[in-house]
């Protein structure tokens, strides 16, 4: 499955409003 991921202007990136912890 593909999932969208989106860059926050923190600098962070969250699937579907799915806060995704890493990196």
């Amino acid at each position: 499955m593909a999932h969208v991921a989106r860059m926050r202007p923190n600098g962070e990136f969250y699937e579907l409003g799915r806060t995704e912890t890493g990196g």
